[in-house]
């Protein structure tokens, strides 16, 4: 059970309604690319004895777009700030958006 001095911040059913709204926010064909490609590259890296699963790249997607929903975000785009924690620089042999063969500023914006 809970100790005494901590409390719920939200109902069962208000965190139901959050996970049903995070799964109508739409990401971009390229963002999830450089999802795909940066787990990819986790299982590439030979200094990590063992790199991301299909888990890690739906865990990805559902993190951009929990991100994205409190913001009223509806888009998660290439430029997006939903991405903000997760750079394209952060495994080496991860392209960026533009080295995706995409134009990075097409459908960047939040909404």
């Amino acid at each position: 059970g809970l100790s005494k001095k901590t409390r719920p911040v939200v109902g069962r059913e208000e965190l139901e309604a959050l996970s049903r709204a995070a799964e109508d926010v739409y990401i971009d064909e390229l963002v999830r690319r450089w999802i795909v490609d940066l787990v990819d590259t986790s299982r590439e890296i030979g200094e990590l004895s063992l790199g991301a699963s299909l888990r890690g790249t739906l865990a990805l997607k559902r993190a951009a777009k929990a991100w994205a929903l409190p913001q009223g975000w509806g888009h998660v785009g290439p430029t997006s700030p939903a991405l903000r924690p997760f750079p394209s620089g952060l495994v080496s042999g991860v392209g960026t958006f533009a080295e995706l063969g995409d134009d990075p500023s097409r459908g960047g914006s939040p909404g």
